[in-house]
């Protein structure tokens, strides 16, 4: 059997090298091109977020806390507020509004809930990176 590895057997296709954005940032730097696909932004955030964002951590406004795993009560009152109309269904904020850290982490959360062990999954190239990933694990 041999001595035991490092990762789980199930990702030993993985390419070492990591994500297409191993490859496209040195590529996007070495061109000085744009790079649209990690999200680098190059400009100043907007005094009125920085604002909030200091008042949010020095006032006593209680966001400084771990939230529910399903995202912030106050965030997701105001997401199922804003889309409930444009939805024409009443979404109800507990149940359902998700809100996530970002894209990648929300596929991932979606394919884990969607697709079990033994599942066939067609992923029609071209795709982002991270589904391959996420039906493996």
């Amino acid at each position: 059997r041999g001595p035991p590895r490092a990762v789980a057997d199930r990702v030993l296709s993985f390419d070492p090298a990591g994500s297409v954005f191993a490859e496209f940032t040195p590529l996007a730097q070495k061109a000085g091109a744009v790079n649209l696909g990690q999200g680098f932004p190059n400009i100043e955030l907007p005094k009125f977020i920085v604002d909030a964002a200091k008042h949010a951590v020095e006032g006593d406004v209680l966001l400084n806390q771990y939230s529910r795993s399903m995202g912030h009560v106050r965030l997701v009152n105001a997401l199922a507020k804003q889309y409930s109309p444009k939805l024409n269904h009443d979404l109800n904020p507990m149940t359902e509004v998700l809100t996530t850290n970002g894209a990648t982490m929300a596929i991932y959360a979606a394919i884990q809930a969607l697709i079990s062990s033994g599942d066939s999954v067609v992923l029609i190239e071209p795709f982002y990176d991270s589904y391959p990933a996420s039906v493996t694990l």
